[in-house]
């Protein structure tokens, strides 16, 4: 499904029922590519009782392939705790690769030193060519 003609949402189904969601943003306008005109894959997310089935790789086919139709590249922010540890893995099994702009917190690139908390918005992002 394509909404406003600025992002694509994709919603994940496994033994009948929603499982699980994923957004394709054709024009994002934060981290280290906003504003340059790749998309970016946000909030992909598999349901806890369904992990382990391939959902989250699956989601992936189809989002780049929907990337690919506009760009030659894509990109995702990941959270850094170990909740999401196999994203982690995943996404860097999938080709994908840490641009190397360090740490991003609430949006914004963190400074060395700077203070923040290990919570869903420290981020890395990682890039990979469609």
């Amino acid at each position: 499904m394509i909404l406003n003609g600025k992002r694509f949402v994709f919603i994940a189904e496994y033994d009948g029922r929603v499982s699980g969601q994923c957004t394709l943003v054709l024009n994002p306008t934060e981290g280290p590519w906003g504003n340059q005109g790749y998309p970016e894959i946000e909030d992909l997310t598999v349901f806890f009782d369904v992990h382990n089935k391939g959902i989250g790789n699956r989601f992936l086919d189809a989002v780049e392939k929907e990337a690919s139709k506009v760009s030659d590249k894509v990109y995702l922010a990941v959270g850094v705790h170990s909740g999401y540890g196999p994203a982690q893995r995943m996404y860097v099994k999938r080709g994908y690769n840490f641009d190397g702009s360090g740490v991003w917190y609430k949006g914004k690139q963190l400074e060395q030193y700077a203070p923040c908390i290990n919570d869903d918005d420290l981020l890395l992002y990682l890039a990979k060519d469609v």
